[in-house]
């Protein structure tokens, strides 16, 4: 995904394709966490790529692409929420994860079992950095929060990991 990012930043179009098909997933299911409706769903995940594409020329390269999607995702998700004037309280989605797990993933114990023990912003945390590979200084961007909460709140999360899970089971 990296390598396909620079080859659109140069302006290599031919990329572009394999790029979507490994982000479009994890981007999906972001929309759709907030939308809940399929068809508008796929309405967003297209103007997510459009407004990507339309961005790309102002964008660096030290830019985490998968994160950047996330936030205009999650932004135009919102925005359709607004305009659909459904009697919906947007603030409820204000705190919606900026991450949604893999389809693959759903069903996966260890996962309901991380889920159980830590609270909603702790299991975020670990998913975008273990799951989506984002640095903490990048979780921090993109959670709006100092780097030390970001860190001393996934340690903590790993502390409690440690000791709800028993690995010598």
């Amino acid at each position: 995904m990296e390598e396909e990012f620079k080859e659109l930043l140069k302006g290599n179009m031919d990329y572009f394709d394999s790029f979507y098909e490994q982000t479009k997933r994890k981007i999906y299911y972001n929309i759709f966490a907030i939308l809940k409706n399929r068809e508008l769903s796929e309405d967003a995940l297209q103007e997510t790529y459009l407004r990507f594409l339309t961005n790309l020329p102002s964008l660096k390269e030290e830019k985490n692409v998968l994160g950047y999607l996330f936030v205009i995702s999650r932004n135009i998700a919102l925005d359709i929420l607004k305009k659909q004037k459904r009697h919906v309280d947007i603030q409820e989605f204000e705190n919606t994860p900026l991450f949604q797990v893999n389809e693959e993933y759903e069903d996966d114990a260890l996962l309901k079992k991380v889920k159980e023990i830590l609270n909603d912003k702790e299991y975020e945390i670990v998913i975008l950095h273990l799951v989506n590979n984002l640095t903490h200084k990048e979780i921090a961007k993109l959670m709006h929060r100092p780097l030390g909460t970001v860190l001393w709140a996934y340690n903590n999360a790993i502390k409690k990991l440690k000791k709800g899970i028993d690995i010598n089971a």
